[in-house]
């Protein structure tokens, strides 16, 4: 045989192998299909979507997977609430408390029938919590606590929130405020809060719901005068004046017999 038309190799085990020449040539190189981004787990509320997404190369054909604790099998055009089971990107619709827990994955192809299997992403489906108590109106004399309380099934986080008048802000806690992510919030008063509103954002894990809001009112500490006038009078007569030497305006004085 004539050497120039053989060519020497080696194998992945390193023994050496003497292959025709035109073998070589008539051998095509492919690039597998590979996933490079993997789906990422999600967390909605029921009645929410769900988004699955990965990115693979050298790829033809997309093929979603469910597991629904039992075992994969592939998602068709059976399964009414996914989209884009042979895409890139599957979607979950209106999803209901059944799926809870439910894994998912892609398998990728290419042309040859070569694949490449994602890994599994998991659903975790929630019910939003039900709030039974709202918070209520608060009236209190400056510089006194006010407090503020939401009861709720389901609740796994709280934050409490102000309006003043511009927009509702977050709370956290300081001087003023203790309890803010808490069902029960405690506010130390002053006459610039009155009017201010309150509200509480209860979530079941990433499921929210929003409390009605209560207002406080904030009054003015009464001072104590000293009451002027008074003295003798004849009977039949109108009487003596009874004051008080001074008064704050916006409170309200009740005359009582001692």
């Amino acid at each position: 045989m004539s050497l120039d038309r053989y060519v020497m190799i080696k194998n992945w085990s390193g023994k050496r192998l003497l292959l025709p020449l035109y073998f070589l040539l008539s051998v095509s190189i492919y690039a597998q299909p590979g996933v490079v981004t993997q789906p990422s787990d999600t967390s909605i509320c029921v009645g929410s979507s769900a988004l699955f997404s990965i990115v693979a190369v050298n790829t033809s054909a997309y093929q979603w997977q469910e597991n629904d604790g039992v075992g994969w099998y592939n998602l068709t055009d059976d399964f009414t609430y996914v989209d884009g089971q042979f895409t890139p990107n599957l979607s979950i619709n209106d999803a209901n408390i059944g799926l809870n827990n439910y894994s998912y994955r892609c398998i990728v192809s290419d042309l040859n029938n070569d694949t490449d299997t994602s890994e599994a992403a998991l659903l975790k489906v929630y019910e939003p919590p039900i709030i039974t108590l709202d918070p209520i109106n608060e009236v209190v004399c400056k510089n006194n606590v006010a407090l503020f309380s939401v009861e709720a099934i389901n609740g796994t986080d709280y934050k409490w929130q102000e309006y003043s008048g511009v927009g509702w802000i977050n709370l956290s806690n300081n001087s003023f405020y203790s309890g803010t992510d808490s069902p029960d919030l405690s506010i130390f008063t002053t006459t610039g809060m009155n009017g201010f509103k309150y509200r509480c954002i209860v979530k079941n894990v990433s499921c929210p719901d929003t409390s009605s809001s209560a207002e406080l009112q904030v009054n003015q500490t009464p001072i104590i005068y000293t009451i002027a006038g008074g003295g003798e009078y004849c009977a039949g007569g109108t009487g003596v004046e009874i004051n008080l030497d001074e008064s704050q305006v916006g409170i309200s004085y009740n005359l009582v017999k001692d």
